[in-house]
């Protein structure tokens, strides 16, 4: 199924938490903490943080295993806002907001 891109890695704000988007562009970077995966999302307009964690459908965490830096996808999921503790100052190009994944291709 080919995914259509509803949002920017740079419009997400505090409005969309619950909201299904769709993001596309290239993996700028990635992390892997055994369950859950982090994928640094970048286009012209932005870079977001994609997770892929236990709620994810067992596809996506295979397909999520199998990306590389410069990697170009789309993403479906919700918006979700990251547990306050987890939100560092030095991440200031990404956003404070973050899809869920439950889709990527």
């Amino acid at each position: 199924m080919r995914l259509k891109r509803t949002k920017t890695c740079g419009e997400l704000r505090a409005s969309d938490v619950g909201a299904g988007i769709v993001l596309s562009g290239w993996i700028a970077s990635w992390r892997d903490h055994g369950g859950i995966r982090f994928l640094n999302l970048r286009d012209r307009y932005g870079i977001t943080q994609v997770v892929v964690d236990e709620l994810s459908p067992k596809e996506t965490h295979v397909t999520a295993a199998s990306l590389r830096d410069e990697y170009c996808i789309a993403v479906a999921g919700v918006v979700q806002r990251p547990p306050t503790l987890t939100v560092r100052p030095l991440q200031l190009l990404l956003a404070h907001l973050h899809p869920s994944a439950s889709q990527l291709s």
